[in-house]
């Protein structure tokens, strides 16, 4: 998955991808695909790395706090990116 982000004032740009692990994201992020993100945006992009311990699904959309139809699921191994 890849959610994109933008600063309020519209200066900031990025994203993060979930990844099932570290190394698959080290993969990606190889020596060209790095060049070819400094080529698009004129600056070398910061990477940052971030476990995430678990992730609340929200079934068919429900409402968190109106209904129960959420559930929590441990996502060990996964890692983040932005």
């Amino acid at each position: 998955s890849k959610y994109f982000l933008l600063s309020e004032n519209g200066e900031t740009v990025g994203g993060f991808y979930i990844w099932r692990s570290k190394t698959d994201a080290h993969e990606f992020y190889n020596s060209d695909c790095l060049a070819h993100l400094k080529n698009i945006f004129g600056v070398m992009p910061e990477i940052t790395y971030f476990r995430s311990p678990l992730a609340i699904h929200n079934v068919h959309d429900a409402d968190i706090k109106k209904s129960p139809k959420s559930y929590v699921e441990p996502i060990p191994g996964v890692y983040i990116t932005s």
